[in-house]
């Protein structure tokens, strides 16, 4: 092979090498980024919002409870997990935390006749913060109302404030095959809850 050949090969390799190393690099982000994926952040929670209302019915159908929870699953960084609470008639708190598919699981099983889950708008949103790693992370903290009906009658009720990690990660898209920043929920933490009728009051 002529050594102008091999010039030319190298040089195509070389182009390869840095095409390629260039589509894996992490791109920074910018603060017009991140407010765009702020919005993101609020879709994927009013998504898991749905999801938590669709597997929680005792009205909806096996198919419907299966594809939401598809849904939510992908929602989730492995491993997370979500604390739930309870509260006894003397005013006793227990917290509980699962791995979110158990806490799925053991949503759609309540011994309740009827289950309706609603949330209020997200309430706090702090900034993102780049992490060592040079990914982001951020909370938000969302109001719950769980209702559970026995025999027509409401059986027991709360109201629940809950923080949510958020992370935005420079990950391999399953779909697409090339990196792109995605943005995942973490744990999921209960900060206060009241019975029903009672309201909450905000506290950061």
């Amino acid at each position: 092979m002529k050594l102008e050949n091999k010039k030319a090969l190298i040089f195509m390799f070389l182009i390869f090498v840095n095409l390629f190393c260039f589509g894996q690099h992490q791109i920074s982000l910018s603060d017009a980024d991140l407010e765009a994926f702020k919005q993101q952040t609020k879709n994927n929670i009013n998504s898991l919002q749905n999801c938590i209302a669709i597997i929680g019915s005792k009205k909806t159908s096996f198919m419907e409870k299966h594809r939401a929870l598809k849904t939510a699953k992908k929602l989730f960084i492995p491993g997370a997990k979500i604390e739930v609470s309870m509260l006894s008639p003397n005013g006793k708190i227990t917290k509980k935390k699962f791995t979110h598919e158990m806490y799925f699981k053991r949503l759609s099983s309540l011994n309740y006749d009827e289950i309706v889950i609603t949330f209020y708008d997200i309430t706090y949103f702090n900034r993102f913060e780049m992490s060592p790693d040079k990914s982001y992370s951020g909370v938000v903290t969302i109001y719950q109302n769980f209702k559970g009906y026995r025999e027509g009658k409401l059986h027991y009720g709360e109201v629940t404030s809950k923080n949510i990690e958020v992370f935005l990660q420079w990950l391999k898209d399953p779909f697409l095959k090339e990196h792109n920043w995605m943005l995942l929920l973490g744990d999921i933490s209960v900060r206060e809850t009241v019975p029903k009728y009672e309201d909450l009051k905000y506290k950061h």
